[in-house]
């Protein structure tokens, strides 16, 4: 599974984009929040730092 269909499924699931949206139409840019990336180096950075805070 793409990123994007893991985004477009996880923005259905939470009605951030219309129930029946076709992945191949999701638009990043177009949502009002989406699923961070745990794959992301900069995300897991800032998780880092917000454990070490704690």
């Amino acid at each position: 599974m793409s990123k994007e269909e893991l985004q477009c499924r996880f923005a259905v699931t939470h009605l951030w984009v219309p129930r029946d949206l076709n992945p191949k139409d999701y638009t990043p840019e177009a949502v009002s929040a989406y699923f961070p990336d745990i794959t992301n180096p900069q995300f897991q950075e800032l998780l880092l730092s917000w454990a070490e805070k704690k």
